[in-house]
């Protein structure tokens, strides 16, 4: 788990009007107040979201149909309404698959949904055993997710219109695809023994890097590009220091070695080490607003009564904590 520490230090000169430091003062409680309230959003994968006591369960889910949907909401197994604007969500939580099996495994959809902020572990070995495993299903949101100890962290078939971004795969295998179309994968960190993302069928069209730019910052700074995904066996070159790599990730097809796509974006280090922010990072579905506030806190405060002397500091420090 990835969460930022974020430190604000005022100093201003005395012997100002007791109003101006009294409005002082209330901005810089409201900006204090922004980070403090939200203290349970962390930095996970580069996008902010709300963290959870993340509760452990240990039955599988097997959703068939968008009626399957629709029962699984009355439940009360997750909220939404499958709508491209507000999509069923399953999220924050972490599910043991007792290394036998697939965990989630969804048949057949056409509704909207999103699954996110999940812990995948101990899926089964056999092969098609998946974290998730979808078949016939479209409108997939999978995003700021861990997988691991699996067979496949995802595997799909015949399945379209699905966004992968933001998780972080470990285990034996990442994504395998069959004859799936208009395939979203970027952002994501993959730790995995065997391949990282894989068509066994190259009728599969997939795109393994952002089609839109994004402002993130690396190493203590704040750069413009593209977004690939970071490959732990792959090690790149970065001569400009602005972590993405300069050379490609190319797959061939198993079997007549037809290329089938590539990754001109390669991050060279795992995502918890990039921040995205900026406009095309609240499209990703289910970016949060808190950040902005904050800056806007302390906009507020750098424009209360301009005779009033005072600067500000901030400190952002990264700490990573080991998964449990």
């Amino acid at each position: 788990m990835t969460f930022m520490v974020k430190e604000v230090m005022l100093t201003f000169k005395l012997g100002y009007p007791r109003k101006q430091l009294f409005n002082i003062i209330l901005c810089v409680f409201f900006a204090i107040f922004t980070v403090g309230f939200y203290s349970d959003l962390n930095q996970v994968n580069g996008i902010v979201e709300k963290s959870t006591t993340s509760p452990i369960l240990h039955s599988k889910i097997h959703i068939i149909g968008n009626e399957g949907w629709s029962e699984f909401k009355s439940a009360g197994n997750c909220t939404g309404s499958g709508t491209e604007a507000d999509p069923y969500l399953l999220a924050d939580c972490t599910i043991d698959g007792g290394n036998n099996g697939t965990i989630i495994l969804l048949e057949n959809s056409t509704v909207f949904f999103k699954i996110e902020n999940i812990t995948f572990q101990n899926g089964g070995s056999s092969y098609r055993d998946a974290g998730i495993q979808m078949f016939h299903v479209n409108n997939a949101i999978i995003k700021n997710n861990r997988f691991f100890n699996f067979s496949f962290g995802i595997y799909a078939q015949y399945s379209n219109d699905t966004l992968i971004v933001g998780n972080e795969f470990l285990g034996e295998h990442g994504i395998s695809l069959e004859y799936c179309f208009e395939t979203m994968i970027y952002f994501n960190t993959f730790n995995t023994n065997r391949f990282f993302i894989f068509s066994l069928k190259h009728h599969s069209l997939t795109h393994q890097m952002s089609k839109e730019e994004f402002d993130y910052s690396y190493g203590g700074q704040n750069f413009t590009s593209r977004l690939g995904n970071y490959y732990s066996s792959e090690p790149n070159t970065d001569r400009d220091n602005d972590g993405i790599g300069e050379s490609s990730m190319v797959y061939k097809d198993e079997h007549d070695g037809y290329i089938e796509y590539a990754d001109d974006f390669c991050l060279v280090k795992p995502i918890s080490y990039y921040t995205l922010y900026g406009p095309a990072a609240k499209s990703i579905p289910g970016f949060s607003v808190f950040q902005i506030l904050e800056l806007l806190a302390l906009t507020t405060i750098l424009s209360v009564n301009s005779k009033t002397k005072f600067a500000v500091k901030t400190r952002i420090d990264r700490i990573e904590q080991k998964e449990m």
